[in-house]
């Protein structure tokens, strides 16, 4: 028996499958990440239109039976393009950048909805505001990072817990007083307005971190706990927006 499925998401990624299909791999509310195959997307006339295509919000439905793996896609509504982001390239490399970090640390099939909150949010203000874009794909995967229990711990010193901050330690998961700091060997020194700067990203809106551009200190910080504590996080795309 087949059982009938809908989902609300965005499309992570579309890939060529055999002649005639694809498979999308779309990050949804209901389901967390899920791939799809789309019988039939490649002929002139199909069904699914420009549904399928990367940064596309759908509304779909898709079933599986025991014989089918992945999912088949029966039918799929575009609710947004988001054509504003893409016509400028600037908010299209940050908005790549943010899908390909969903679809490489999400795990299939486990539901996050925050995460699809927060993912709908940086699209819908990269197609609304201008500033810069790679603050406000740094703020999501930062973000993205603290809503599956990785988040930093940016108030007092990790170690002695001192209100006091000299440097932020990747390794530690956050900042170092000044007696602490020869005790860290990978911490790097901040001051008052780069703290300033990592808290906006981690705490503000995307419309604030849009306003805000992001100084390479705080890119660096942010990429190097990144790496140390989120698995797979290696990323193609980020070698487009400057870092």
């Amino acid at each position: 028996m087949s059982r009938i499925l809908r989902a609300e998401g965005v499309v992570l990624r579309s890939t060529l499958w055999r002649e005639t299909s694809r498979l999308v791999t779309f990050f949804t509310r209901e389901h967390g990440k899920l791939v799809l195959k789309a019988k039939g997307a490649r002929r002139p006339k199909s069904r699914f239109g420009a549904a399928l295509e990367v940064l596309t919000r759908d509304r779909v439905i898709f079933y599986k039976s025991e014989r089918h793996t992945p999912y088949i896609m029966s039918d799929a509504e575009i609710l947004d393009d988001f054509a504003e982001l893409r016509a400028v390239p600037a908010r299209l490399r940050a908005a790549l950048v943010a899908l390909e970090f969903t679809d490489r640390v999400f795990e299939a099939e486990d539901p996050n909805p925050p995460v699809f909150r927060l993912l709908n949010s940086l699209l819908v203000a990269l197609a609304t505001h201008d500033g810069d874009s790679a603050a406000a794909a740094f703020a999501y995967m930062f973000q993205s990072a603290g809503l599956v229990g990785y988040g930093p711990q940016l108030s007092h010193c990790i170690s002695c817990h001192r209100p006091k901050a000299a440097a932020f330690s990747a390794r530690r998961g956050g900042l170092v007083c000044g007696r602490c700091v020869g005790l860290e060997t990978d911490a790097l020194r901040v001051n008052a307005a780069l703290l300033k700067r990592l808290r906006l990203l981690y705490y503000g809106s995307f419309e604030q971190n849009l306003r805000h551009a992001l100084p390479p200190e705080v890119r660096a910080l942010v990429l190097a706990f990144l790496r140390f504590h989120v698995e797979r996080f290696e990323l193609k795309s980020l070698r487009f927006i400057g870092t």
